[in-house]
C-alpha cells in the first residue's frame, strides 16, 4: 500500500523525509541542525527558468528569502495522489526544499509535465550531486481491520505513582544495517494503527521511483501488521 504521505526534504547532501508533519516546521528544523544545500550545489537560475519565473524578486520575502511552491498532479486521470514541491532559498543561495507526496480526497490529474510520477527526477536535474544522501520517513496508516503483529497495547510497569494505570501503545524497532529501513515505530490507536519508518540511503534522484521505494520498505512494514479475522483472531496471511 502507499503511505499516507511521502515527503522529501532536500538538505545537507540533500535530505529526504517522508513524514506527516508541518512542512514549514520540518524545513526550519533542518536549518537549525545546519542542514541545507549550498549555492554551489543547486542550480538556482536553471530552476527558476524552468518554472517560468524570469524575475525572482516577486518570490522574495521581507527577510530576503526566496520561497516557492509547485504542485504536481498525476498523469493518470483517476489517481488520488499528488505532490507539492516547496523550496526556500536564502539570500546567500543556500536553502532547503521539500517534495511532499500524499493522498488526496479526489482525483488530481496533472495538466502538463512534470507529473507526480516524475517530479523527483525533474527536480534532480538542478542538483550537481548524482547520489545525494537520503533521510526518508514514511507514514503507513491501517484501519481497524488490521492489528500489529506485536502485542499492543500492554500495561506500563513503573513504580512512579504518576504513571499508574498507563499503557504502552507503541514500540520502536531497529532493523539490521543490511535492511533498507533503519527504524520503525508501531503505534496502535483506537481506530487506526500507524507505522512510521525511517531510512538513510544514498539515492540517485534522477532515477528515483516512488512506487519502487515504497515496495522495498513494505517488505519490512508488512510483517508488522496483520488483518484481524471476524472472530478476533489474527490472520497469518499478512497484508
Amino acid at each position: 500500500m502507499l503511505p499516507a504521505s511521502y515527503i522529501i526534504i532536500l538538505a545537507g547532501r540533500v535530505t529526504f523525509r517522508r513524514l506527516q508533519v508541518s512542512h514549514v516546521n520540518a524545513s526550519k528544523q533542518s536549518e537549525r541542525e545546519s542542514h541545507g544545500f549550498t549555492a554551489e550545489e543547486f542550480r538556482k537560475d536553471g530552476f527558476l527558468k524552468a518554472t517560468g519565473f524570469k524575475d525572482a524578486s516577486e518570490l522574495v520575502d521581507e527577510d530576503g528569502d526566496l520561497s516557492l511552491t509547485i504542485s504536481f498532479g498525476s498523469r493518470k486521470a483517476n489517481a488520488k495522489q499528488h505532490a507539492h514541491l516547496r523550496i526556500l532559498i536564502k539570500e546567500d543561495g543556500s536553502g532547503t526544499a521539500t517534495i511532499n507526496y500524499h493522498k488526496a480526497e479526489r482525483a488530481v490529474k496533472g495538466e502538463q509535465s512534470p507529473y507526480l510520477e516524475d517530479s523527483a527526477q525533474w527536480f534532480g536535474q538542478f542538483f550537481k550531486s548524482e547520489t545525494p544522501h537520503a533521510h526518508i520517513n514514511s507514514v503507513f496508516i491501517f484501519d481497524k481491520r488490521f492489528v500489529p503483529t506485536i502485542n499492543l497495547p500492554y500495561p506500563l510497569l513503573s513504580s512512579d505513582e504518576a504513571l499508574k494505570d498507563s499503557v504502552v501503545t507503541g514500540v520502536a524497532i531497529t532493523f539490521p544495517e543490511t535492511a533498507p529501513l533503519a527504524t520503525a515505530i508501531v503505534d496502535r490507536g483506537e481506530e487506526s494503527t500507524f507505522i512510521f519508518g525511517q531510512a538513510y540511503l544514498d539515492v540517485d534522484l534522477k532515477q528515483f521511483e516512488l512506487i519502487q521505494e515504497v515496495e522495498r520498505f513494505s517488505q519490512y512494514i508488512n510483517p508488522l501488521i496483520r488483518r484481524e479475522n471476524g472472530n478476533g483472531s489474527k490472520s497469518t496471511t499478512g497484508v
